[in-house]
């Protein structure tokens, strides 16, 4: 609860001053799978669910010059898979969703047009995932994206595309996790 009211804070104090800095939410759909089915059948490892994986979380975005800024979002992706405990017997059948915290830290650079902003970004991303993933999963990788940002009142909007493209796990459990190397997303961001 504390975390929340210095969220709500913060958020309130950048929309009266004109500040250098925006906060706001990111939310959006995954437009490729995090992680590529390693069969069908009793000898798979695991499957993914055919269900759209959803990102949200916050962003800070540090406005530098008038059309250069700095962007740093913490985005929640739940990845769904069900694991078969007939091959690993240690391991349960379970389906279930496991979090992914993805960390774009990103330059950005808006061409102004007629009220509205399209803007470019680029930069790195971190993440890390669920302990039963981090052995098949990279936690770095670059990413590019594109969009527009618009205002209405003193609120902005950017509805973005992005591509990420992960680099390959460091090491490899042997589980035949297989993450999908270069992920595809839709996001939409308000912020004040």
């Amino acid at each position: 609860m504390p975390l929340l009211r210095c969220l709500v804070f913060l958020i309130a104090s950048a929309s009266f001053a004109q500040s250098p800095i925006e906060l706001g939410l990111k939310g959006g759909l995954a437009l490729t799978d995090a992680y590529l089915a390693a069969g069908h059948g009793e000898q798979a490892y695991y499957t993914k669910s055919s269900a759209k994986d959803y990102l949200i979380g916050p962003f800070v975005e540090l406005r530098l010059l008038k059309s250069f800024s700095a962007e740093v979002d913490a985005l929640y992706r739940p990845a769904s898979l069900q694991f078969n405990g007939q091959i690993i017997p240690y391991f349960p059948s379970t389906n279930g969703r496991y979090p992914i915290w993805e960390i774009p830290i990103l330059a950005k650079y808006r061409f102004p047009l007629f009220g509205i902003k399209p803007f470019i970004d680029g930069g790195v991303s971190l993440r890390t995932v669920a302990k039963v993933l981090s052995d098949d999963t990279s936690n770095h990788g670059i990413t590019l994206g594109g969009g527009v940002d618009f205002k209405a009142g003193r609120l902005h909007f950017s509805p973005e595309l992005r591509y990420t493209h992960w680099s390959a796990p460091c090491c490899n459990s042997g589980d035949n996790i297989l993450q999908n190397n270069n992920q595809v997303e839709l996001l939409f961001g308000v912020s004040f």
